[in-house]
């Protein structure tokens, strides 16, 4: 595959629309033909909305975008439908959309689809806060839909609400939680989600120290486990995951 957009931004002032076609919209002077353009002149408080069916990319954003795509929106435009987000159609990558270290940003309406080309169709890693994934789809990644391996405060969370992760393509599980180089998982909260599997895959896997992680409202079913905690651990490790009022079904194991 090709290599990721990585994208410098150009400032400008004020919040605005910036739109993502090959055709038209509602504001041609702010119109780009691909993802990575519009997040090169994207300010803080931007939205960029994805007015095709369908965008094949996969894009790194964090870094010395962090300031600038502050309180910025991802967002599909469809009217009655979800904006398709797919993998390169050649190669392996290791996510569609790899988040790095961003604060007050928000992706939803759209639906990711790996198709067996990505690890991931979504991961977080860094310190983040208030990130928040809506409203999405997320299927098809070979690890996992959605990894995640970033921290967070108590007061700027990061949010995953009303999305749909599905683990195929032979993923372990649908949603993943890992952390890194012993540094917790912090402050993530998974509520209202849908988290299924092919009967073989662990619904949420959490893997090494987690700390301040609220699991609420779920529904997850067909999977071999509902949740698995796995990874080595010592008397300093955090461990502290609320687990409360999820709905679980055709589990073999419920965790």
């Amino acid at each position: 595959s090709s290599p990721p957009q990585n994208v410098e931004t150009a400032a400008q002032s004020g919040p605005r629309k910036l739109y993502v076609t090959r055709g038209t919209s509602p504001d041609p002077g702010a119109t780009f033909s691909r993802i990575a353009m519009a997040l090169s002149k994207a300010n803080p408080g931007d939205t960029i909305v994805l007015l095709d069916d369908r965008y094949e990319d996969w894009l790194v954003i964090g870094g010395k975008m962090k300031s600038q795509l502050k309180d910025l929106v991802i967002e599909g435009g469809l009217p009655n439908r979800k904006t398709v987000w797919a993998a390169p159609a050649t190669g392996h990558v290791r996510a569609i959309l790899e988040i790095q270290g961003l604060e007050n940003l928000t992706v939803r309406g759209i639906s990711f689809e790996a198709s067996g080309r990505a690890d991931a169709c979504i991961s977080v890693a860094g310190t983040t806060g208030d990130l928040t994934l809506e409203d999405l789809t997320l299927r098809g990644a070979t690890a996992a839909p959605l990894l995640i391996s970033s921290s967070s405060t108590p007061d700027h969370p990061l949010v995953i609400q009303n999305v749909r992760a599905i683990a195929d393509q032979g993923a372990l599980a649908a949603v993943m939680l890992t952390s890194r180089a012993k540094v917790p998982v912090s402050h993530v909260r998974l509520i209202d989600n849908r988290i299924e599997g092919q009967a073989a895959q662990v619904g949420i896997q959490l893997d090494g120290p987690m700390n301040g992680i609220e699991i609420r409202h779920n529904r997850i079913y067909n999977t071999s486990t509902a949740v698995q905690i796995s990874g080595t651990f010592d008397g300093s490790d955090p461990y502290l995951v609320h687990f409360v009022r999820n709905t679980v079904h055709t589990v073999a194991d419920a965790g």
